[in-house]
C-alpha cells in the first residue's frame, strides 16, 4: 500500500515540475518579440545603402577583402566609408548605429557581450 502511495506522489510531484518548466517555456517564447536582422552578411550589406559601414584599421579584414576575387568582396571594399580605430573604441558609435563594423569574431563577440552585462 505504501508503495502505491509513494508512487502516486513521484508521479504528481514529476508531472507538476514538468507542467511548471512547459509553461515557463511557452509563456517566455511568446512574450519575447523575434527579432529580423535585416544585415546578415556582406552581400546584404552591400545591398543596403541606409547603413554606411567602416573597417577596422590595420586588421586582416582589409587584406581579405583586397586580396579576394568575389564581387561581393570587392564591393564592400570599394563602398567602404573608411575605417575605425577599433570595434571595442568605438563600441558606442556601434550601438548608436552611426555605422557598421566589419571586425573580426572576437572583436564582435566582446562588443555585443559589454552591451548585455
Amino acid at each position: 500500500m505504501d508503495s502505491g502511495r509513494l508512487l502516486v506522489l513521484t508521479w504528481l510531484l514529476a508531472s507538476l515540475v514538468f507542467m511548471t518548466s512547459y509553461s515557463g517555456i511557452l509563456t517566455s517564447m511568446l512574450t519575447v518579440p523575434r527579432i529580423t536582422i535585416p544585415i546578415d552578411s556582406l552581400a546584404d550589406l552591400v545591398a543596403q545603402s541606409d547603413l554606411p559601414w567602416k573597417l577596422e584599421a590595420g586588421a586582416m579584414m582589409f587584406n581579405i577583402l583586397a586580396d579576394s576575387t568575389k564581387p561581393e568582396y570587392q564591393e564592400t571594399l570599394k563602398r567602404m566609408n573608411g575605417t575605425f580605430y577599433s570595434c571595442w573604441a568605438s563600441r558606442e558609435d556601434l550601438v548608436e548605429g552611426k555605422f557598421a563594423a566589419i571586425c573580426d569574431k572576437t572583436s564582435q563577440k566582446k562588443v555585443m557581450s559589454w552591451d548585455f552585462r
